[in-house]
């Protein structure tokens, strides 16, 4: 936590260090109005609602590892030492797949960002099925990698295909979107896991994980936004700021 802690004061002396230029005065307007704008910018764009709504449901989803795998480690693979192992796999995937993400330039970024997170389940199923620890941590390094290469394009992506003006708040949106289930995810899946077993439970949200992640493939804005084709702006997207 104190090495975090440092990583984040680095982050800051960096951000300190940045000169930018003088912004230009922006037009007066109420919050409630720049809620409404970002919303419209928001639904205006299905390919950013869809891949906020699949990150709303794997992140959901993903509360069974959070809140279940702690009492497989401690049940089934020797305990505390199990997991942190594991979740440093995760972690070291993590930034192999932040490193990775400054050199791949994928023509369609949206589908590799699909593609990509959609290692997020390997986890999920190899949890369920308790392997030695060094296979739940080789997959736990995949999803790591997976999920910090994807957002990392979705990032991108968004800053690229998002118009300036509305780029802010329809990033709140994405945020806001992407983790609202997340707690209740946690909150949900003890009690399921208390009626069906922990193992059919992990199952579970390995087996809708991947109906979701195809389903997100199939969807033609996902699937054929390209790179090198910059959506235009929309008329929706309001005034600049």
């Amino acid at each position: 936590m104190l090495i975090d802690t440092l990583t984040f004061a680095l982050s800051a002396a960096c951000l300190a260090m940045l000169r930018l230029p003088t912004p230009v005065p922006a037009q007066r307007s109420s919050f409630v109005a720049d809620l409404r704008e970002g919303w419209v910018a928001f639904r205006s764009r299905r390919w950013v609602w869809a891949f906020v709504a699949y990150f709303a449901v794997v992140n959901f989803l993903w509360g069974a590892w959070s809140g279940l795998g702690p009492i497989v480690a401690e049940r089934d693979l020797g305990g505390a030492a199990a997991w942190g192992t594991i979740l440093a796999a995760m972690g070291l995937g993590a930034l192999g797949g932040s490193l990775l993400a400054a050199r791949v330039k994928p023509h369609r970024p949206l589908l590799f960002a699909v593609l990509a997170d959609g290692l997020f389940v390997l986890p999920l199923a190899l949890l369920a099925a308790a392997p030695p620890v060094p296979l739940i941590a080789s997959g736990a390094f995949l999803s790591g990698a997976g999920m910090a290469l994807a957002i990392s394009v979705w990032e991108s992506t968004l800053q690229r295909q998002v118009p300036g003006q509305s780029l802010s708040r329809v990033s709140s949106y994405d945020w806001f979107g992407s983790l609202a289930f997340y707690p209740l995810g946690l909150a949900v899946w003890g009690p399921v896991a208390a009626i069906v077993g922990i193992s059919v439970s992990l199952w579970l949200s390995f087996g809708l994980a991947v109906l979701v992640t195809i389903a997100l493939i199939g969807f033609p804005d996902i699937r054929d936004l390209r790179a090198s084709a910059p959506v235009p702006a929309s008329r929706a997207d309001g005034p600049t700021p």
